[in-house]
């Protein structure tokens, strides 16, 4: 069963390839996710720009569920940055 912010997870992941951003292959569910070596700093760094993400053991998660189309537009090269500030 797909859920209505689908459109807002193809979109976060055509613009995580287009900009070259090793975002997790996304199966289905309410969450995107993308490796980090620091979640803590690149959630803190992406709060830069009001994206507010979950730091887990291994990257970031993205709560796709609460996010509309229109509002996920540009988070993928956001988080890019985000990380290649934190991780250099």
């Amino acid at each position: 069963m797909d859920f209505p912010q689908k459109e807002g997870v193809n979109l976060f992941m055509e613009e995580a390839k287009a900009c070259g951003l090793n975002a997790l292959p996304y199966k289905g569910g309410f969450f995107l996710a993308v490796p980090a070596k620091d979640p803590q700093a690149v959630c803190d760094k992406l709060h830069d720009d009001l994206i507010f993400a979950v730091p887990l053991k291994l990257g970031v998660r993205i709560a796709a569920c609460s996010v509309s189309a229109e509002k996920m537009k540009g988070i993928a090269p956001k988080v890019l940055k985000a990380l290649q500030a934190v991780e250099g």
